[in-house]
C-alpha cells in the first residue's frame, strides 16, 4: 500500500492538514462511514515515514477489526472510499485557496436560484474584484481571472436585464458593456496567443515535419493585419492597465512570430521591464518567457545572445521571478543560475543563491544532490581550488544529458586551469565522443546544444594553444573571434585570454629589459 494513491496524497499534506483531514472525514456531511475514519486513524500514526511494512493492508486490517478473518473486499472499499475523500479534501483546500473561484461558484449558484437581492447585493463586490486594480494583483493567471470575468458579468448582464426589464438603466449597460467588450478583446488574443505559442512547440516536435495549419495563428494575423493598434490605444482610454496587459501580448505575438528581427524583440523586451510593475505575476512570467525564448531562437548575428541572457536573469532576480510559479526549481533549472554567476564572476552571489534557493529544487529530481555538488565544485573553481573542483566533479554522475555536457565543460575548463596537455586531451576526446554519440545516435542533444559545444570544444582547443605560443597578436586575433562567434562561457575565455596577454607582456617587458642591460 507504500505506493497507493492514498498514500501519496496524505504524504503530500502539511502537518496541519494532516489533522484537518481527520476533522473532515468526521464530519457527518461528508462522511459516514465509520471504517473509512479508523484506517484513516491508523494511517495517520505512520506519517510521515510511511514505512512500508506497517501499511500492508493485512496488518491494518488487524488493527481496524482484531479478530475477524481478512476481507479483500471490504479493504478495497475502504480505501476505495478514503482516497475519494481525500481527493475531495484536496480540492477543497484548492478553492479556499481561490478567492476569484468560490465567488463565481457563489454567485452562479445564487443565481441559479434566481436569488435577485442577495445578486443586487454583490454587484459592488463584483466591480470591486473585477476593477483595473484587481489585473495587476490577482494570484492567478490572467487566463483564469479573464474567463471568471466573463462568466459573472454574462450572468449579471442577463439577469438585470431580465430581472428588470422595465426599468432598465441604458446608462448602468453601457457602462457594464464597455468594460466588458475591453476585457473581452484581451480575452480572445491573450488565449489565441498562448494556444498559437503552445502549439508551435508541438509541431516542432513532429518527427516528419509536417506543416500543419495553425488557426489560432490566422485569427491572430487578421486581428493584427485589421490596424489592432488602434483597438489597443482605444483601450487606453478606457484602460490604462488593460492596455500594457494587451500590448504586452501584442508585442510578445509580433516578437514570436518575427523571431529574427531584433527590433521587434528589443520592443517587447523593453516594454516589459518598463512596464512589469504593472502587470499580474502570471503575465509577466508569460512575458518574460518569451522574450527568452526568443532571445535564444533569433540568428540575427547582431543580437549579443550572451549578453542578453544576463539582462533577463538580472531581471528575473530583481523582480522575484527566480521561482517557477509553484515555487520549485528543477535542477536546470537551478544550474541555469549557477551559470549566470559564474558568467559574472559573481562568487559571493552565488554561494548566497545556493544557500537561499536550494531548499527549492524538486526533491523528486534526480539531480537535486549532484547540482549541490557541481555548486560547490563551480565555486571552488572560481576560488582557483582546481584540484578539489575537479575531484568533485569527476563523481558526479547526472541523469539528464544536457547537464552531463555542462559537466564535461567544466572538466576541460578544469584541465585547462591546471595546465595538464595529458588531462586535457583524455577529456576533449572523451567530451568529443559523448556529444557526438548522444547527437546522432541517441539523439538527445539538440541542435543547438550540439553547434554550441562544437564550438567550444574547438575554441578550448585552441586557446590551450595559445599558451603554447609567444606571439601576442594571435591572442588578439582569437580574442576577436571568441566574441564575434558567441561562444559559450565566453567571459571566462575573455579572462583567460587577459591572463594570457598579460603573461605575455610580462615576459616580453622582463626580455627587453634584461637585453638593455
Amino acid at each position: 500500500m507504500k505506493n497507493s494513491s492514498i498514500i501519496k496524497i496524505i504524504d503530500s499534506f502539511t502537518e496541519d492538514e494532516v489533522s484537518e483531514f481527520l476533522d473532515f472525514l468526521k464530519s457527518p456531511f461528508h462522511n459516514k462511514k465509520s471504517g473509512v475514519i479508523k484506517l484513516y486513524a491508523e494511517i495517520k500514526k505512520h506519517y510521515p515515514d510511511f514505512k512500508k511494512d506497517e501499511l500492508e493492508k493485512e496488518k491494518l486490517w488487524e488493527k481496524l477489526y482484531p479478530g475477524k478473518k481478512y476481507s479483500s473486499g471490504v479493504m478495497k472499499n475502504l480505501i476505495f472510499d478514503l482516497t475519494k475523500l481525500a481527493e475531495e479534501f484536496v480540492m477543497y483546500k484548492n478553492l479556499k485557496l481561490n478567492e476569484l473561484r468560490q465567488f463565481t461558484y457563489t454567485y452562479e449558484a445564487l443565481a441559479s436560484r434566481k436569488l435577485k437581492s442577495i445578486l443586487d447585493n454583490k454587484a459592488f463586490i463584483i466591480e470591486k474584484k473585477f476593477n483595473d486594480e484587481s489585473f495587476k494583483n490577482i494570484d492567478i493567471h490572467i487566463r483564469e481571472y479573464l474567463n471568471h470575468f466573463h462568466y459573472i458579468y454574462d450572468i449579471k448582464l442577463w439577469h438585470d436585464f431580465f430581472f428588470n426589464q422595465q426599468s432598465y438603466k441604458l446608462k448602468s449597460s453601457i457602462k457594464d458593456q464597455n468594460h466588458f467588450d475591453d476585457s473581452l478583446v484581451c480575452n480572445i488574443f491573450i488565449h489565441s496567443f498562448i494556444v498559437y505559442y503552445n502549439s508551435i512547440g508541438l509541431f516542432q516536435k513532429l518527427p516528419d515535419k509536417t506543416v500543419i495549419s495553425n488557426n489560432s495563428k490566422e485569427l491572430l494575423d487578421i486581428l493584427v493585419k485589421g490596424n489592432f493598434e488602434k483597438i489597443i490605444n482605444n483601450i487606453r482610454k478606457n484602460s490604462e492597465t488593460k492596455y500594457i496587459l494587451l500590448k504586452s501580448y501584442y508585442l510578445a505575438y509580433i516578437a514570436f512570430s518575427n523571431h529574427n528581427n531584433i527590433n521587434h524583440y528589443f520592443n517587447l523586451k523593453q516594454f516589459l521591464f518598463d512596464n512589469v510593475k504593472s502587470l499580474p505575476d502570471s503575465v509577466a512570467r508569460d512575458i518574460e518567457e518569451i522574450v527568452d525564448n526568443v532571445s535564444a531562437d533569433c540568428e540575427d548575428p547582431k543580437l549579443d545572445r550572451m549578453k542578453e541572457f544576463s539582462d533577463i536573469m538580472k531581471f528575473r532576480y530583481q523582480n522575484n521571478m527566480v521561482l517557477e510559479i509553484n515555487n520549485r526549481l528543477n535542477a536546470m533549472g537551478f544550474w541555469m543560475w549557477l551559470y549566470f554567476f559564474f558568467h559574472e564572476n559573481k562568487i559571493s552571489d552565488m554561494k548566497i543563491f545556493v544557500d537561499q534557493y536550494y531548499k527549492f529544487v524538486i526533491d523528486e529530481d534526480e539531480d537535486k544532490e549532484n547540482i549541490l555538488k557541481f555548486a560547490d565544485a563551480v565555486m571552488r573553481m572560481m576560488n582557483a581550488d582546481y584540484k578539489t573542483s575537479l575531484e568533485i566533479i569527476s563523481k558526479i554522475n547526472f541523469k539528464y544529458p544536457s547537464l552531463k555536457n555542462t559537466l564535461k565543460k567544466f572538466m576541460l575548463m578544469l584541465s585547462y586551469e591546471m595546465n595538464d596537455a595529458d588531462i586535457f586531451e583524455f577529456n576533449y576526446d572523451s567530451h568529443l565522443h559523448f556529444v557526438n554519440y548522444n547527437y546522432k545516435e541517441k539523439k538527445s542533444i539538440t541542435d543547438l546544444q550540439y553547434n554550441k559545444t562544437k564550438k567550444f570544444l574547438s575554441s578550448i582547443k585552441e586557446l590551450f594553444k595559445l599558451k603554447l605560443s609567444s606571439d601576442l597578436k594571435y591572442i588578439v586575433v582569437f580574442e576577436k573571434k571568441i566574441i564575434s562567434d558567441q561562444i559559450e562561457y565566453r567571459t571566462w575565455f575573455l579572462r583567460k585570454l587577459n591572463e594570457l596577454k598579460l603573461s605575455k607582456s610580462n615576459k616580453s617587458n622582463s626580455v627587453a629589459h634584461r637585453t638593455a642591460n
